[in-house]
């Protein structure tokens, strides 16, 4: 099993190469999605950035980029904002990623296992077709945890049980799922989606167990604090799931309710009081709009957080093997 390469023999090897904090300022940490939002504006610039490893690629473009098959290695990887147990987030893959061949970790990449985080060094050298090509000086394996592929794999059934309501589904395919063998950020979520199913249906010790594991990662996450605390809703909206007045068929829909008929009013009620109810279920329907669109945004600020926390506590270490043959 490929262990973390950051030891003491290393940093001092390190500190007797002359690597230097001067080094590491040369580079700019950032998150690999803006990079990708941004190609053009980090062409030429140094970047320094937490991603997870997918596999080796053969997407070159010999004619418009420096990178050949016979040079460079090619990998691709995910974001840290990618929940791979999601289908959108999974295609959402980044494949340039570029090592030269006789780059001394080059052997050590390629035998990391898939789904492993990484922390990457490098240069974006180019920007065609307005995506970054970034080529790599040197690359930090974050931890000995990581996903399998049949770990991912009953994670991915059980957000798509969890996603169609089937919480008894969920929890036994998240059952196959070793949270204890994933790093911080793939056990939150684990974690997450077992607390919310377990809730839904009742097991609330259960529940709670797995709010507390997940409240020591991120202490903050409303909905486990309000699992542990006894206060969250049974009741867990399907994603997608239409509210009242959102399209399709409502209920009722042709059939004449109660005092909407032609001289049916009751007594004092007006167009105006129609009116206002009709503003109500708008109101109601924009709240359950922007609560599930907040959910989306604090995932992503929680993963941002997450990453920026990384980077500060990633060791000052730069691998001079890029600047070679320039």
């Amino acid at each position: 099993m490929i262990m973390p390469r950051l030891s003491v023999a290393l940093i001092l090897g390190l500190a007797l190469s002359g690597t230097s904090r001067a080094d590491d300022d040369e580079y700019a940490h950032v998150s690999l999605r803006e990079i990708r939002h941004n190609a053009t504006s980090f062409k030429a610039t140094k970047v320094a950035f937490k991603c997870r490893l997918n596999k080796t690629e053969n997407l070159y473009a010999p004619f418009y980029t420096p990178f050949t098959p016979d040079r460079y290695a090619q990998v691709s990887a995910w974001g840290p904002e990618s929940q791979v147990f999601r289908e959108k987030d999974r295609l959402d893959l980044f494949p340039n990623l570029f090592a030269r061949r006789d780059a001394k970790w080059l052997p050590e990449l390629l035998e990391t296992p898939r789904y492993s985080w990484i922390y990457v060094w490098g240069e974006v050298v180019n920007d065609f077709n307005d995506q970054p090509w970034i080529e790599m000086f040197d690359i930090e394996v974050l931890s000995d945890k990581h996903y399998t592929d049949h770990s991912l794999g009953a994670a991915i059934r059980g957000y798509e049980a969890f996603e169609t309501g089937d919480m008894e589904g969920t929890l036994a395919e998240l059952s196959r799922v070793s949270d204890y063998g994933l790093p911080k950020t793939d056990r939150f979520h684990v974690v997450k989606m077992k607390a919310k199913a377990a809730w839904a249906l009742g097991r609330d010790e259960e529940a709670k167990r797995s709010a507390v594991r997940g409240l020591r990662i991120r202490p903050r996450d409303s909905e486990l604090n309000a699992i542990l605390e006894g206060v969250a809703p049974r009741a867990l909206p399907e994603e997608g799931e239409k509210t009242e007045g959102e399209g399709g068929t409502k209920e009722g829909e042709g059939v004449k309710k109660e005092g909407e008929g032609e001289g049916e009013k009751k007594e004092g009620e007006g167009e105006g009081e129609k009116k206002d109810g009709g503003s109500l279920n708008e109101l109601r329907e924009r709240v359950a709009r922007l609560e599930r669109e907040n959910e989306k945004l604090r995932l992503e600020l929680d993963a941002a957080n997450e990453e920026l926390s990384i980077s500060k506590e990633m060791p000052l270490r730069v691998a001079g093997e890029g600047k070679e043959g320039r």
